[in-house]
């Protein structure tokens, strides 16, 4: 749609429509629609395009496929003359992941692939918008032993192009990367881990995680990554008088600056308790204990 006053145009580009039907097992997904595959790889980008999601619930085998257009070509001067957002490059891409097992004993593969289209635009030295390229590998698994010990963890491998004006060079060490991707003298591969580990004893439950992102860790299709981060927390919680008092603590530490290129790292020391009483029917009292400090360290 189109109003005018005759000195002045305003467009209305934003009607965006999109349907997820599901029957069973199985969802199909069409127009604008956004799909989570894992929190470093696709996950809440918007995109116009369509999608499955199969997920037997008599077999082991999952999975999901989606593609579309992520971002749509608009120019400097915006589209018809009128700005309505930052110039950006066509960008198209899609992701798989295949899923082998059950709720508590699984692994899954993930990959996403993104990659902007350099002639959607021409291009502008006077914006600081270039074309990109993003593939993503990934890997997630849960191991549960027995009823009281779970293993579970995520491990992501990302090679990032922020300039595909750039030349391909080709990488003589990991040369199978060569035939995976096309790295420039710009592409930065880097990695992000989850590591978390759950054991019950005695009416104890004790939990361990350890989580990693590279400082230039990024994804063309997620929202917000927080990277150059990591992070070791532990988590001890304990019911008592058959579940009617629980009583929780957790404790973290949290840096950043993890390649040391910067003047300074930060470092944060959080912890958290709480008490949660539920001894009258209809009636239940929590108390709550948080305390945050943060360190500025000079290198």
């Amino acid at each position: 749609k189109q109003f005018s006053n005759g000195l002045d145009r305003f467009n209305q580009p934003f009607n965006q429509f999109g349907i997820s039907p599901h029957y069973k097992w199985l969802t199909v997904h069409a127009g604008y629609r956004s799909m989570e595959f894992s929190e470093h790889s696709l996950s809440g980008a918007l995109f116009l395009g369509g999608g499955v999601e199969i997920a037997p619930t008599k077999g082991i085998v999952s999975g999901s496929v989606a593609f579309g257009r992520f971002l749509r070509a608009i120019p400097k001067g915006g589209v018809d003359g009128v700005s309505v957002s930052l110039p950006s490059y066509e960008r198209w891409g899609g992701a798989a992941k295949l899923k082998v097992g059950k709720e508590k004993n699984y692994i899954e593969f993930i990959y996403f692939k993104a990659t902007d289209k350099k002639e959607s635009i021409p291009f502008d030295t006077s914006t600081n918008v270039l074309p990109a390229d993003n593939q993503i590998f990934g890997l997630k698994f849960m191991k549960s032993i027995g009823e009281k010990l779970s293993f579970q963890g995520a491990y992501h491998y990302s090679m990032f192009t922020p300039n595909t004006y750039l030349p391909i060079a080709k990488i003589e060490r990991f040369t199978y990367i060569n035939k995976l991707f096309s790295p420039r003298f710009n592409s930065r591969f880097n990695s992000s881990y989850n590591f978390q580990v759950d054991y019950e004893i005695k009416g104890y439950r004790i939990g361990a995680k350890f989580k990693r992102v590279d400082p230039d860790y990024a994804s063309l299709g997620a929202v917000f990554i927080t990277n150059d981060v990591q992070e070791f927390s532990g988590t001890l919680s304990k019911p008592f008088l058959k579940n009617r008092v629980n009583v929780n603590f957790g404790i973290g530490t949290t840096r950043n600056n993890l390649d040391r290129n910067q003047i300074a790292t930060q470092r944060r020391l959080a912890m958290n308790g709480s008490v949660n009483i539920s001894l009258i029917k209809n009636l239940s009292i929590s108390l709550s204990y948080n305390s945050f400090s943060t360190d500025v360290v000079a290198i």
